[in-house]
Formats: structure tokens, C-alpha cells, sequence
């Protein structure tokens, strides 16, 4: 089931349900999974130089500058004022367009060769595009403004770390000096550091058929724009072919590739041709394991022998067997350098298996079953291993919210046939609850130990047998108990925060609340102001992980926009789980009676809060609030049948642990993404995985429920 890119694939079956991919096992560290070299890319530099002997070195525009001359090489003017502004290229996009400078994509440093009579002057560049200014002068990076001290020929460097898009086609100068220095430009150089070139490896493959040949490769997308529209390319080849991928979720990521195929007794040749515009460079990174149908194995990886070569095209051949690469340069290493969680999807990045067993399903291409099915595994070995007696030890766990399993099934299997993919065995484990399990195997050939297979998450999906109601109103079909009320009226009931929020300004305590008497309705309303509002704290969830019915009952009897929330702790600015909307007048008519507002809570153990937050300042009056009714539910929400109505709004975009699926149906969240990153550097990948398909089976089954 592990696929090499821990990605989650979450899928429906029947009346609802999940399942998702990838391991855990014998639980090797991060660099155990990881072992290769990442290859640092040979940065160069590519040029476009400027003369003023040709054009004035393509200056067009001069202000706040008198007596403008070219002598020879040299463009000399003199400040008629303390500020002056020279303009290069199709500065104010006046330069025609024949004469306009093609530059270079994302990136272009301004060095400038210049010597003035006095002795400081401060200089800013900043790039223009179209007529326009790319960037304002106080969002440059510090490296585009300058201090130009003594008066010596010195060479300026402008360093623009932004990626520059679209590409610039002139640049403002800004000159801050003394009025009546004389100031000489010798060059004009646009520059861009770029690792573009080749890189490449022989290695020997011993005689003998390959049964699997398996390898995590980190190289970025073959050619895309990624972050911050910088654009990177990189092409794997082996033995002059080129091997089609598509990239892994997160550039810096490695994906697993079938590289079987490709390879061949003998010489080998394996290679990636790059470009990026530094510092945004691909990670090349390369690790594989070659298994011979004998079961012989040769490892192969990124590493110090590698040889690199900065040449755009590289030269004809390069990739093939029995190149000369004399001329080329040995590369220089590094720890593979990535983030063992991915900031896009939140996937923890786990290796493919690459090792004598492969496990796969014989119902469907992944590791998922339902709970109405019966658990097989399809087991193959290389077929070489027939004449050692080979054996095969399982252990079948289910795995818990820490990522460990608890051994229920072990067994042995000492039958195989003989197959063309191979040896071939199968292992049953009958039926099982849904869940997340882990199998875990140990290969034996008379009677010694040779491969030990981590733990191999696979995952059981549950059957909801949702009972069908109409959904005639909120509560139809609900199993449900009172578990606690507020009524924000009695503010003195339990601990509660008020405050008015100011725009840039630290948020201002409120001490007497405003209970509101008014035509027969009592109401607490909280202060004016845009992000305004009251906090009251909840109880501990009696059942944390079950769902929760909120029954909030406000007034409508004023124009209103604001949230109610529940938060993960109480406080102000607390973490937001589960919440929605609130709007009253403008468009809707009043009716000046209490109106109900229900939505669906996973809870969470541990403190809570009930948050109402003003959402705009043009309304009449803010936030306000009768009473909260929080009732447990028991057991499964129902299905509602088709052609309702009925809605429960909250909010599900994305799938992180603070955000979104992750805060209003995961469990015991939000754990952070910057937390859960940190403890992936010192956890095992696989058991984090494992822990991560655990949690995201239960915030799925609950989210299936309440799609329906």
C-alpha cells in the first residue's frame, strides 16, 4: 500500500466511509529512511552587459542630473539637486520596442561599476515592468539600496531576492547626494546565478534477470512553476532514456519510481538535467535498490562519485553508458534537506518498501478493505529464493492514536508457488472491524532471519448503517441528551471575557456587560467595533469525540453580522474549531422575536469556550446572544433523506490539523502543523504516518456522517 509519497487518499464506500495509504514498521529514523547524499547543484552566472559607448548603457531617462556625457567607455553627469533619478531601459515605458532589453526570467541583479567625486551617496534600484513599478520602494529588500562610499571605481551589486514577475524591462535609479558631485558609470551589468547544467553516474548490475528495482527520487516537478512563480526544471534519465514522472506533492519531497525497465546488466548510466534560477533550485537526490530475481541486491544512490556539468544543452550522449566525463566536476553533498512534513497537504513523507517482500491486495490496488470483506494479502518473493526454504512470520495489529499496534493475529507461511511475477503466498486474516492495522513480516530461508519488513499500515473501512429520516427540522432523527446551558444574560453564572477591538491596536477589556430589556426579548450585546465581542467558558465535553448539537437562540431585532464559535480553549483569540454566521436586517426581514441557530461540534477534551465576534463595522449593532444549549449526541448522526432542505453550516475547507476538516471533525485538535512538524524530526516516520492515518480515519468517518 505504501506508495513512496505519503500522500492520503480519502475515499466513500456504500453508506460512507474512508480509506488512505502508506507504512510503519520496525521503525527506522528519519535518516535511516533517507540514507543518500542530496547532490548541491554547481551555481554560475549568466551576464548581459551594458556599455556607454553603446546607447549610454541603455540609460533613457535623467532627472534632477545635468551636464549628461559619454567619454569612450564612460557615462559622467553631475546632481543639480541632492536627490536625482536616472532611468534604464523602458523605464515609464517610453524606450521603443525594438531597442527594448530582453531579460531574464525571476531574477535580475543590477551590477553597477561606478565613481563619483564625492564621497557618499546612497543608491536605490528598483525594477520596472511595462510602464509600472514592480515593487514599492519600502517593500525592496535591503540589498537593493546602497550605501557608495570614497572615490575609487567600485562595482555596486543589486541582489533582488523576490522572484521579479512579470520579467522587468527597465529599472528606476534613485541617487541621494550632494548637489554638484560628479558621478561615472563604467558598466551595466543585468546578472542571473543559475544552476543549469547536468549531472550524471555509472554503475555495474551484475548478469542475472532484475525482479524489482525500486527508488526514491527528489527532483522537483519535470517542469513547473512552484512558489512565488519560480520555475524549475529537471528530467531523470537512465541509459539515454528519459523516465516520466510526474513529481511529488512538495518539490522538496522524493516520490518512488519503477526504474526495473530502464535497467540492464552491466554498464549503467543514470542522470538529471536541471535549471533554476538560484535560489530556487531543484533538490536532486536519488536513492535505489536493485533486487535480482537470485535475490541478490545492489544498492545505488546520490552520492560524493557523482560528476556535474554546466552546460545548457548538455552535450549529446551524456546519458549513456561509456560517456567521457573527464572534463565534468565532481559534485559536492549534502544531508538530504527536506521538511519530513509537507506544508502544502500536511503529508508525512514515508519511503516506498524496497526490499525482498512485496505485499499487495488482491481486490483493489491499495491496502484498503471494507468490514463486510475478508483481510487477504498477496505476498511475492524473487523467485530465486525457492531453493532456500523460505518462510514467512506475520504479525497483524490494530494501531492506536500513538502510531504502535497492538499484536492480534501472528502467524507463519511456509507454502509458495511458483509464479512468473515470482514466489507467491497468501495470508488471511479474516474479517475485522474497521480500523487502521499494521502487518508486519519477517522472511526467513532456512531458518535464519534475512529481511525483517517494517510494519505495513493497511486499512479497514467501516459499513455506517446511518438510519434515514426526513430531516424535518434540526433535531429529526438526533438521539439526544442536555449536557450543559448559558444563558449570556447571567453573565455572573461562569467565567466569562469581554473586549472592544481596535484596528492595530491591543484589544481593551470590558467589565460591566450590556444586557439588552427590549420588547419582550433579553439579550446580552457585546461592544462596537469590527472583531468585538464576549467569550464564556465551557465545561469539559462529557464525550469528547462524539458530536455535539449547539442550539444558539439571539434576538432579531437589529441589522447584525457576527460569529458564534467554539473554541479549543477559553480566552480570547482562542483557536476556532467549529462555528457559523450570523446576519439579521439588511436584506432580511425582521421579525423581532428569538430565532435558533443549530450546528454540529466534534468535541474535544479539555477546557472550551463559547466565542460571539462582531464581523463588520457597518451594521447597526453587534454581536448579541439569548442562550446556548449544548446537547449530546448519542451514538451516529442519521442520514437525511434526498430532497431536504435541511443544512448544517460550518466550515470544512482543507484538511490540516488546524484548519478546516482537521478543527471541526478531528479529534483533540488542532495540533499545529509547526508542532507536528517538530516532532516529525525526532519520531519515526513510519509510526507518525501511522498515527496520522489513525487520526484521519476518525475525522473522516465523522465528516462522511455529517455529509449525510
Amino acid at each position: 500500500m505504501r506508495n513512496g509519497f505519503g500522500r492520503l487518499a480519502v475515499m466513500l464506500w456504500g453508506a460512507g466511509c474512508l480509506a488512505a495509504v502508506c507504512a510503519s514498521g520496525a521503525e527506522p529514523a528519519l535518516r535511516e529512511c533517507f540514507p543518500a547524499r542530496q547532490i548541491q547543484l554547481p551555481p554560475f552566472q549568466v551576464e548581459k552587459t551594458f556599455s556607454p559607448s553603446s546607447n549610454r548603457a541603455n540609460f533613457t531617462f535623467f532627472q534632477g542630473i545635468t551636464n549628461v556625457q559619454v567619454e569612450g567607455d564612460i557615462l559622467r553627469f553631475k546632481l543639480a539637486a541632492g536627490r536625482a533619478v536616472l532611468g534604464w531601459g523602458n523605464y515609464r515605458g517610453g524606450q521603443p520596442i525594438a531597442e527594448i532589453a530582453g531579460l531574464w526570467e525571476q531574477r535580475n541583479d543590477v551590477q553597477l561599476r561606478v565613481r563619483q567625486s564625492g564621497t557618499n551617496s546612497a543608491w536605490t534600484v528598483i525594477p520596472w515592468a511595462d510602464g509600472a513599478r514592480m515593487r514599492h520602494p519600502q517593500s525592496l529588500a535591503k540589498s537593493l539600496s546602497q550605501v557608495l562610499t570614497g572615490t575609487n571605481w567600485s562595482d555596486m551589486l543589486f541582489k533582488d531576492n523576490a522572484v521579479q514577475f512579470p520579467t522587468p524591462d527597465g529599472f528606476e535609479f534613485i541617487i541621494i547626494g550632494r548637489r554638484g558631485d560628479v558621478f561615472e558609470i563604467g558598466q551595466v551589468q543585468i546578472c542571473r546565478p543559475v544552476a543549469a547544467g547536468a549531472c550524471r553516474r555509472e554503475c555495474m548490475l551484475p548478469a542475472g534477470k532484475i525482479w524489482r528495482a525500486v527508488a526514491m527520487v527528489a527532483a522537483g516537478m519535470p517542469d513547473g512553476v512552484h512558489y512565488q512563480n519560480a520555475r524549475m526544471r529537471s528530467r531523470l534519465f537512465v541509459n539515454g532514456r528519459e523516465v516520466p514522472r510526474r513529481g511529488p506533492v512538495y518539490w522538496q519531497h522524493a516520490a518512488a519510481l519503477d526504474l526495473a525497465p530502464y535497467l540492464q546488466p552491466g554498464a549503467n548510466c543514470v542522470g538529471f538535467e536541471y535549471y533554476g534560477v538560484l535560489p530556487h533550485a531543484p533538490t536532486v537526490y536519488l536513492q535505489m535498490k536493485v533486487i535480482l530475481e537470485t535475490g541478490e541486491t545492489v544498492d545505488f544512490q546520490t552520492d560524493d562519485s557523482w560528476k556535474a556539468l554546466n552546460a545548457v544543452p548538455p552535450p549529446a550522449g551524456w546519458n549513456e553508458p561509456g560517456f567521457n566525463d573527464s572534463n565534468w566536476k565532481p559534485v559536492r553533498t549534502q544531508d538530504y534537506v527536506f521538511r519530513p512534513r509537507s506544508y502544502f497537504d500536511g503529508s508525512v513523507l514515508v519511503p516506498e518498501h524496497d526490499g525482498l517482500i512485496v505485499i499487495s491486495n488482491p481486490l483493489r490496488d491499495q491496502l484498503y478493505y471494507t468490514d463486510q470483506e475478508e483481510i487477504q494479502f498477496d505476498i511475492a518473493l524473487p523467485p530465486g529464493l525457492a531453493g532456500r526454504k523460505p518462510s514467512l512470520e506475520y504479525e497483524i495489529g490494530r494501531a492506536g492514536a500513538d502510531g504502535l499496534s497492538s499484536t492480534a493475529i501472528t502467524g507463519m507461511q511456509t507454502v509458495f508457488a511458483a509464479r512468473p511475477g515470482g514466489l507467491a503466498a497468501k495470508i488471511s486474516a479474516g474479517r475485522l472491524t474497521g480500523g487502521v492495522y499494521t502487518i508486519a513480516l519477517t522472511l526467513k530461508t532456512g531458518g535464519e532471519i534475512v529481511e525483517q519488513r517494517p510494519r505495513e499500515p493497511f486499512m479497514v473501512i467501516r459499513k455506517l448503517n446511518q438510519k434515514i429520516v426526513p430531516g424535518a427540522d434540526y433535531t429529526d432523527g438526533l438521539d439526544l441528551e442536555l449536557e450543559d446551558a448559558i444563558d449570556f444574560e447571567k453573565p455572573g453564572a461562569r467565567p466569562w471575557i469581554e473586549w472592544i477591538a481596535r484596528y492595530g491596536k491591543e484589544a481593551q477589556g470590558v467589565e460591566q456587560p450590556r444586557i439588552v430589556n427590549k420588547g419582550g426579548l433579553t439579550y446580552r450585546e457585546g461592544p462596537d467595533g469590527l472583531g468585538s465581542g464576549f467569550s464564556f467558558r465551557l465545561d469539559t465535553f462529557r464525550h469528547p469525540g462524539d458530536f455535539y448539537l449547539m442550539e444558539l437562540e439571539y434576538p432579531d431585532d437589529a441589522e447584525r453580522d457576527f460569529v458564534a464559535v467554539v473554541a479549543s480553549k477559553f480566552g480570547v483569540g482562542a483557536d476556532a474549531q467549529t462555528g457559523v454566521g450570523v446576519g439579521t436586517g439588511g436584506k432580511y426581514r425582521l421579525t423581532h422575536r428569538p430565532q435558533k441557530l443549530y450546528w454540529l461540534h466534534v468535541a474535544d477534551s479539555g477546557v472550551h469556550s463559547i466565542d460571539l465576534v462582531n464581523c463588520s463595522d457597518r451594521v447597526l449593532r453587534p454581536a448579541a446572544a439569548c442562550s446556548l444549549k449544548i446537547y449530546h449526541v448519542k451514538g451516529d448522526l442519521p442520514a437525511v433523506a434526498t430532497g431536504t432542505g435541511r443544512m448544517f453550516g460550518t466550515l470544512n475547507e482543507r484538511c490540516y490539523y488546524d484548519s478546516g476538516h482537521g478543527l471541526n471533525f478531528g479529534v483533540d485538535t488542532p495540533r499545529t502543523l509547526a508542532a507536528e512538524q517538530d516532532k516529525d524530526k525526532t519520531w519515526p516516520p513510519l509510526r507518525r504516518f501511522i498515527q496520522d492515518l489513525v487520526w484521519m480515519q476518525a475525522t473522516a468517518d465523522k465528516y462522511t456522517q455529517y455529509l449525510k
